[in-house]
């Protein structure tokens, strides 16, 4: 019950790109918020002796129905087709159409992963369990949970990005991409002036006496928020454009990268503040890859379309 509760985060994925793709994104997040105040209650009784058996038995309740609830919104939408006999022929067809397209986003989603969760390994086997990895934890919580924020300012323009950009129309493309920079923007600026003026408070808040986040930490926390925020608007924009083959050698770029970085930090005995800049420094060269890779979409958007013959 407890992997079947973790593992239909991956059904739930789709669904939601397919309710942004046809604008039913409300819609779709009405039921994100039943979910996570669903599950949320769920773990909070837990503390009030709900046993563990019950909690996943319920957990895995809500999910179903919320499934059920957005498949069956999608098809009365037009947007999933009910129909589950011979579904391997089309799912074939699309193998073979699209196949290269499909290990390129593969290779970009397990690239993003591996540079997001490998230093989980790194720190604590090198610098070890207790400060330094509280410290990894604590700076990680606040760099990818920003990627979560910037999700609310990007999932609503990507159907009039999609559109622009089929429909050959580059000012309202650029338009809607720079819209949704700016959305990400705004809680960007306020999070780097809170940790700018009074980081050192709020993690003392947040750590007690557990661990000092070192004033260098908190500056490259910075770099990273206002880096991810760009990798973010440039990443969303080529993936949902269908620029695979870019995120793909960005991504590869970024593993092999973190790797060499990994061992120059280790090999030369720095700290965790070393690592921190080194994982900082190729972060942000591979952000600035990202930014480059926009120009193919806007120069496409700014080509003539060509009608079908």
């Amino acid at each position: 019950m407890f992997f079947s509760f973790s593992a239909l985060n991956l059904v739930w994925f789709p669904l939601r790109n397919v309710s942004n793709a046809v604008d039913e994104f409300i819609y779709f997040e009405t039921l994100e918020a039943v979910r996570r105040v669903g599950h949320i209650a769920l773990m909070l009784a837990l503390l009030v002796e709900l046993p563990l058996s019950a909690f996943l038995l319920l957990a895995n309740l809500l999910w179903f129905g919320l499934l059920a609830a957005c498949i069956a919104h999608l098809v009365r939408k037009g947007a999933l087709a009910p129909q589950l006999r011979h579904f391997w022929k089309p799912l074939t067809t699309f193998w073979h159409g699209n196949r290269s397209e499909i290990l390129r986003n593969g290779t970009y989603a397990v690239g993003e992963m591996m540079v997001y969760t490998f230093p989980y390994l790194v720190v604590p086997l090198e610098f070890g369990l207790g400060a330094p990895t509280i410290i990894l934890d604590t700076v990680f919580k606040i760099f990818r949970g920003a990627t979560l924020i910037y999700a609310a300012g990007l999932d609503p323009l990507i159907p009039q990005q999609t559109r622009a950009f089929a429909e050959r129309d580059v000012a309202t493309l650029k338009k809607a991409t720079l819209t949704a920079t700016v959305l990400c923007a705004i809680p960007t600026v306020a999070l780097c002036a809170l940790l700018l003026f009074d980081g050192d408070r709020l993690f003392a808040l947040l750590l007690e006496h557990a661990a000092t986040v070192p004033r260098e930490v908190t500056l490259i926390l910075v770099v990273l928020l206002i880096a991810n925020l760009a990798q973010n608007v440039a990443s969303y924009l080529l993936q949902h454009t269908g620029f695979f083959r870019e995120i793909a050698r960005t991504a590869s770029f970024l593993v092999l990268a973190m790797a060499v970085m990994t061992v120059v930090v280790l090999a030369c005995g720095l700290d965790i503040v070393g690592f921190f800049y080194g994982y900082a420094a190729v972060y942000i060269a591979g952000t600035v890859i990202y930014v480059a890779y926009l120009r193919k979409p806007f120069r496409v958007a700014a080509s003539p379309k060509v009608a079908p013959k």
